[in-house]
């Protein structure tokens, strides 16, 4: 499986599954992400920060309190490269282990 489809289904499940955030949350970091995936994966993190639920609509205003470029629609879409959110865990690891990887 590719980088970014991992990248894919793991904010997917962020976005869909209550708490999953909180799964991930101690494996994973911003710059684990790729181009604008990283963008909402911060804005994740935001979010939560303020104490505000993780869902579509709070990180779509983050994302555009933060003048990003990244499209509602293209978040978005996130949610249907879900298939399910029970190995959220082990993808997490996958995409922490893969950037890793990448950066030796």
């Amino acid at each position: 499986m590719n980088h970014e489809k991992i990248e894919a289904i793991v904010l997917g499940s962020i976005l869909m599954e209550k708490g999953a955030y909180h799964v991930v949350s101690n494996i994973l970091q911003p710059d684990y992400f790729t181009g604008w995936h990283e963008e909402v994966y911060t804005a994740i993190i935001e979010v939560n920060a303020d104490g505000k639920p993780i869902d579509l609509l709070t990180v779509c205003d983050k994302l555009k309190s933060k003048r990003s470029n990244v499209k509602a629609y293209d978040v978005a879409a996130l949610t249907n490269k879900l298939g399910s959110s029970a190995n959220i865990e082990a993808h997490a690891w996958i995409l922490k282990n893969k950037s890793d990887k990448a950066r030796t």
